[in-house]
């Protein structure tokens, strides 16, 4: 997202982009293209790098041999005319991927939608971090799809096919799924929820109000409890020590 931001804005860009929308030649369509592997330079797993124009027709791409083809169809584009657009997505070769874009203005006039398609490992690879999570817990990527089903985004830690699959509105696991990308969730272990397992969960969640999504942490609250029972004796054996030496002092 930070990537976008940065292209965006880019003066230099806007400077080009302009210059090629007053007389646009093949020099100025170049220089916009190296412009665009210079930013895909900088991020990992970027796939490629477009300016779209308004008509819906690639200007330059980081893709050598892209420029005019007609995408003006495609979700991307349309959603990213007014405003940043965010979305997971399926190739044909059922290759998982992202795509960003967002309007690039000029004198304060949208004058092309800039488009960054990359392999969604780039975002999802924080799904797959379960440091601290212990044997239960896991963070799940959280969204809509077409139509406003609730899915996940990412791979789960137990369902390696759980990407893009939707949880039924119907489904009391889908409750706590469908609140987190609405408001931020505050880990309450008297509220369990139920995870896609069934199991009672202790959650929270936190939006990403850019994307529309959100990340929802979780872990199972059998876990929980049990962890906290060594620690629970513990403070039983020092509660008892010190109502001994309160009795021994007053003998005293």
């Amino acid at each position: 997202i930070s990537l976008i931001v940065a292209l965006t804005n880019d003066h230099a860009v806007e400077g080009i982009l302009s210059s090629y929308l007053a007389l646009p030649t093949e020099e100025y369509r170049g220089i916009l293209a190296n412009q665009l592997k210079d930013f895909q330079d900088r991020a990992q797993r970027i796939r490629r790098i477009e300016l779209v124009g308004l008509d819906g027709r690639i200007i330059a791409s980081s893709d050598p041999g892209r420029e005019n083809i007609d995408v003006s169809t495609d979700a991307a584009v349309t959603d990213g005319r007014t405003r940043l657009a965010v979305a997971l997505k399926k190739d044909g070769n059922d290759a998982r991927r992202f795509v960003l874009s967002a309007p690039i203005m000029v004198e304060g006039k949208p004058a092309a939608i800039a488009v960054i398609d990359g392999e969604s490992a780039e975002i999802t690879d924080v799904t797959r971090d379960y440091l601290g999570l212990g044997e239960t817990g896991e963070t799940l990527l959280l969204g809509e799809l077409p139509g406003g089903a609730v899915a996940s985004l990412a791979p789960s830690r137990f369902n390696a096919d759980a990407a893009f699959s939707a949880i039924a509105g119907s489904d009391p696991r889908a409750m706590t799924v469908a609140r987190s990308l609405k408001e931020d969730i505050q880990a309450d272990a008297d509220a369990a929820a139920l995870d896609y397992r069934g199991a009672a969960v202790i959650a929270a969640s936190r939006r990403i109000s850019e994307a529309g999504w959100a990340t929802l942490v979780k872990i199972d609250k059998q876990e929980v409890l049990r962890s906290l029972g060594p620690i629970a004796e513990k403070i039983t054996e020092y509660a008892i020590l010190l109502i001994l030496l309160s009795v021994s002092i007053s003998i005293i």
